[in-house]
């Protein structure tokens, strides 16, 4: 607005030139300025659509994607229903696998992960995957829509509430040899004395580690060192208080950061299994994403309904923290990773609540680190 009143000042009323040339400046004002906020807008986004992609990338990389797919009998000609799909990393592998054919309805209740997938496919021109805005609450109108071979569900049900009804309604929308898939994470439960099989051996490593160890507070304080308490080294008292501090260990949800750097970069000092060190990276990325950890990579956790997702993965990268230090000394039964856990007892409130909704559960596998794939079928009334 300075501009015409400059010309006014100056020159009186303005003529038809002087208005001319005043709308072509503000014309060049709207658009330098709206050029601008696009590029600013696609400057913050591209952080956001940038982690995506790398999430998705490592998340395929040790998902062993290729033998889920086997597993669930996936074909070209099937529709698929991806609930929860976030970036896309699991719509995509099924849309490869599918060459373009068949339907793959990837909903999510975020629309920025919504509008990334709608970018992806069209700038990769996939033509089988439709992205769908859906509500955060009960199920959205969309899903009972169409017939689905696959129900497919991977880390999404901290975010559904009233989980029974919700399966007995999607059931519904199942074809009658159609299959609901759930992708969960191995539980992750509690030392116990049994995984330690060798307490001299831990000794012998903890006495090893300089006082800057993370593990070094837990142990070497004289009140709490199970071996300065025990009498023998090797009875079952000293099992179970050394377990008792791992525990401590498992259950600190700020132990982990301590091995990270401001950067995100893993403690090179650290023994850990390929599979181990792409799961820590893949779940500090996911964290980061969540905005789950502050400027020291200490979680800041809240209760909405992820906390429970978000703090289950804290233990879990705590536990292969700890199992990387004492390896040799635990013991390793059908869950390399996470000692103790077994594979019957994965993942029992998924199975129960699916019984109670009409599932019969068909097969379950552990062929992905640190996962359990659950398969059920309908149980025909």
């Amino acid at each position: 607005m300075l501009i015409p009143y400059f010309f006014i000042i100056h020159f009186g009323k303005p003529c038809l030139k002087t208005k001319l040339i005043t709308g072509l400046f503000i014309a060049f004002l709207f658009l330098y300025f709206h050029t601008t906020l696009a590029q600013t807008g696609q400057e913050i986004a591209s952080p956001f659509s940038s982690m995506l992609v790398e999430r998705q990338k490592e998340r395929v990389a040790f998902s062993s994607v290729k033998d889920l797919i086997d597993a669930i009998g996936l074909q070209p000609q099937m529709t698929v229903l991806d609930i929860g799909t976030g970036s896309g990393q699991f719509a995509f592998a099924f849309s490869n696998y599918m060459k373009g054919k068949g339907y793959i309805f990837a909903t999510d209740i975020e629309k920025e992960k919504i509008e990334f997938i709608k970018r992806y496919i069209k700038n990769n021109n996939i033509k089988n995957i439709f992205p769908v805005l859906v509500r955060s609450k009960g199920v959205d109108p969309f899903y009972i829509k169409h017939q689905y071979d696959i129900i497919f569900l991977a880390h999404t049900k901290y975010y559904i509430s009233n989980r029974v009804e919700y399966y007995q309604i999607l059931r519904k929308q199942l074809t009658d040899n159609g299959i609901f898939v759930i992708l969960g994470y191995k539980y992750c439960d509690n030392f116990s004395a049994i995984d330690i099989t060798n307490p001299l051996g831990c000794d012998t490593i903890l006495r090893s580690l300089p006082p800057s160890s993370p593990f070094h507070n837990y142990f070497y304080e004289e009140k709490t060192n199970p071996i300065k308490q025990s009498s023998s080294i090797n009875n079952n008292g000293t099992q179970t208080k050394l377990a008792k501090t791992l525990n401590a260990m498992l259950n600190d949800l700020s132990f982990f950061s301590q091995f990270f750097d401001a950067q995100g970069k893993i403690n090179t000092d650290l023994t850990l299994l390929p599979e181990e060190k792409q799961f820590l990276y893949w779940v500090f990325r996911f964290l980061k994403e969540d905005q789950i950890l502050d400027n020291y990579n200490r979680p800041k956790l809240t209760t909405s309904k992820s906390y429970l997702k978000h703090r289950f993965l804290i233990r879990t990268i705590n536990k292969i923290l700890i199992v990387q230090q004492f390896r040799q000394f635990l013991y390793n039964g059908r869950a390399p990773y996470l000692p103790g856990a077994k594979l019957e007892l994965q993942m029992e409130p998924e199975k129960n609540e699916m019984k109670q909704a009409g599932f019969r559960l068909k097969a379950e596998y552990d062929f992905i680190p640190f996962e359990i794939l659950l398969i059920f079928d309908k149980i025909q009334q």
